[in-house]
């Protein structure tokens, strides 16, 4: 399924030319109900849930993508005020787990006396993939990378590389205030091995959201042969 990463025109370079995404640590984003998605009704169970979200955290990183480019709040959000970039990539479903948006905090994933056994896989990735309701305009799919296993550079960020199997890019969208030209993005992605859409976007004339500048034209990079 095609899945978008929107980031500044800045590290959007970075990952074009590196060919890989900087996963991100559940202890650094920007939801502080994070892995808490479930209902810390009394002392024993808040001790529970905070013992897996630290080591859920220590264990895990994600990318966090949306099922579109088009929204306007979320290029405002995360596509650096409309001067950044959404990177469109290719993802099995399988490995594209939707966020569930709930209204109310999970209930009953626990036993009447709350204890560890209780936490099976499913339990885990409910609380891995939940968020409040008022999150749901992102749309998001997360990936979930192992950190033991990701690449790592000298700063000891975690990565997952690009990947025609499992994360192919296929889009690189440029904003309507980016100031990276279509012809410099197209450059940027001359060692695909897969077909690459190289656009512009802008606002709608009709309807309150962005949608592909054709005045500017559109470029396909097609692999070398």
């Amino acid at each position: 399924m095609r899945l978008y990463y929107l980031t500044s025109t800045k590290w959007a370079r970075v990952a074009v030319s590196d060919k890989r995404l900087k996963l991100s640590l559940f202890p650094s984003v920007n939801d502080p109900f994070e892995l808490l998605g479930g209902a810390l009704g009394d002392r024993r169970t808040r001790r529970i849930f905070q013992h897996v979200k630290q080591t859920l955290g220590e264990r895990y990183g994600l990318i966090c993508l949306s099922e579109t480019w088009r929204s306007p709040v979320m290029w405002a959000h995360y596509g650096d005020r409309h001067a950044g970039v959404a990177l469109g990539f290719d993802v099995p479903e399988i490995a594209a787990h939707p966020v569930d948006y709930a209204g109310k905090k999970l209930k009953d994933l626990l036993g009447d006396k709350p204890s560890l056994g209780d936490l099976n896989q499913e339990t885990l990735m409910k609380l891995m993939s939940t968020k409040a309701k008022d999150w749901a305009y992102e749309r998001e799919r997360r990936v979930f990378e192992t950190l033991k296993t990701a690449p790592c550079d000298a700063a000891g960020n975690r990565f997952l590389p690009f990947n025609d199997d499992y994360l192919a890019l296929r889009e690189v969208l440029v904003g309507a205030s980016s100031d990276w030209a279509i012809a410099d993005a197209a450059k940027a992605v001359e060692w695909t091995k897969q077909s690459v859409r190289v656009a512009r976007v802008r606002p709608a004339f009709d309807r309150f959201e962005m949608c592909i500048q054709q005045r500017e034209g559109v470029t396909r990079v097609l692999p070398k042969r």
